[in-house]
């Protein structure tokens, strides 16, 4: 709270460096940037090509000798140099030409991030043009934002899904009393739409398609007129040639109760799909179930009269 009324308007800036995305808030003006943190550069000559939105549409659409990565993983620097050239662009681009107009930079990192990734994150602002940088812990940055009563004796739990990490944080008297930093996050699930749509749909999609699949009908329980299906392009793994698919989120389209005729009443699912089960555990279950048993009489037989069981 000393450091928030210390901080001078218009010079004092706050960065969100996450694994996907890059958020960018300056007093007074509130967030002036909102930008995926992608860096396309030639592998030759070391020259930035584009940064953010720009070089986000580039992945999977370059050269050879041109590259677009993600310069942290799991929220942390993984490329120094990358990692750099982009906080610089972002500076920049958010102070209007100048990156010299911003003296402190607060930047939220991870939790459960090491002293040595600690001094990465604080040398590559440094470097970028922040004079001072403040370092904040994510699940703080978060509750402080929720407007969670931080300072006061109340327990205060905070869960921040990000892409590369979860922190999952307890927070009372201005401090955290225990956190959890997991490094599995929205780039995890990203790849479980990719399996699923490619060992159930036999089609091949990349993580931009999963995502977008993933923000159209993704949801953590059933909300009531949500969609619950979205379609995907992809390349046919048994023709080789493009195809659209229609995935359907089996949680709320399956969350009705069991009616008489064996179906759930609400879900809209297709008679096929409710016979083919999503997951191999789930098609063993299923054929175990319908196969006969002959081990059922011998138990049977075995109890007394009355049939209990």
């Amino acid at each position: 709270m000393r450091l928030r009324g210390s901080l001078g308007g218009g010079r004092d800036m706050a960065v969100d460096l996450g694994t996907a995305n890059t958020l960018v808030f300056i007093r007074g003006r509130g967030i002036v940037l909102f930008e995926p943190s992608v860096v396309a550069f030639s592998e030759e000559t070391g020259k930035v090509h584009a940064v953010g939105a720009e070089a986000r549409r580039m992945i999977g659409r370059t050269p050879a000798s041109i590259r677009a990565t993600r310069p942290l993983r799991h929220g942390v620097i993984a490329d120094f140099e990358i990692t750099e050239q982009m906080l610089r662009h972002f500076i920049t681009k958010a102070g209007g030409g100048s990156r010299f107009a911003f003296a402190r930079v607060v930047l939220c990192v991870p939790s459960g991030i090491t002293d040595v990734e600690r001094r990465a994150v604080d040398e590559a602002t440094r470097s970028a043009g922040a004079r001072a940088v403040y370092l904040i812990e994510e699940p703080m940055a978060a509750a402080i934002g929720a407007n969670l009563p931080v300072a006061d004796a109340i327990a205060s739990m905070v869960i921040d899904i990000g892409g590369g990490t979860t922190e999952v944080a307890v927070i009372a008297l201005g401090a955290m009393v225990v956190w959890e930093s997991i490094r599995v996050g929205g780039y995890e699930m990203d790849d479980a739409i990719v399996d699923y749509v490619k060992n159930v749909h036999k089609l091949l999609i990349g993580q931009e398609t999963a995502e977008a699949a993933k923000i159209a009908v993704g949801s953590a329980w059933d909300v009531e007129g949500a969609p619950t299906e979205t379609q995907v392009a992809g390349r046919d793994l048994i023709t080789g040639l493009l195809r659209q698919s229609c995935s359907r989120a089996a949680a709320p389209c399956c969350a009705g109760s069991t009616t008489g005729s064996g179906t759930r009443s609400g879900c809209r699912c297709s008679a096929s799909s409710r016979r083919s089960p999503a997951s191999p555990r789930a098609r063993a279950a299923a054929s175990t179930s319908s196969r006969p048993s002959s081990a059922a009489p011998k138990r049977s037989a075995g109890r007394g009269a009355s049939g209990e069981t």
